[in-house]
């Protein structure tokens, strides 16, 4: 935090995780994405997940457009270490859970 501009704002915060997940991306191989998952980018530049969710209109927008993300990268593994501690150490099961509310990843398991 920076005194003289005061505290990171909701934005700020924001701006700086999309940063992120775009800079992750890059290391994303399109072509050897499963072909069931239709890979678009969003309105916020971001590579996600269209599928059979996508109609599903009772469900959040990040549900149904998961964004896709990069397996053993860097900053998907502190992602999920993060999650995990929030989590209160939950098992894998239910990491994977909260994991994919907002994301696509596979290959998951060994990461803890």
């Amino acid at each position: 935090m920076n005194p003289e501009l005061g505290p990171i704002s909701v934005q700020e915060l924001k701006a700086a995780e999309t940063h992120l997940l775009k800079w992750s991306q890059f290391h994303v191989n399109e072509g050897s994405l499963d072909k069931k998952l239709v890979a678009k980018k969003g309105e916020d530049d971001l590579l996600r997940a269209h599928g059979r969710l996508e109609d599903v209109r009772c469900l959040p927008e990040e549900l149904r457009k998961a964004i896709i993300l990069p397996q053993g990268h860097p900053f998907v593994i502190l992602l999920l270490r993060d999650l995990h501690e929030r989590r209160g150490h939950c098992g894998y099961k239910s990491l994977i859970h909260e994991a994919r509310k907002r994301f696509c990843m596979h290959g998951l398991a060994g990461l803890f």
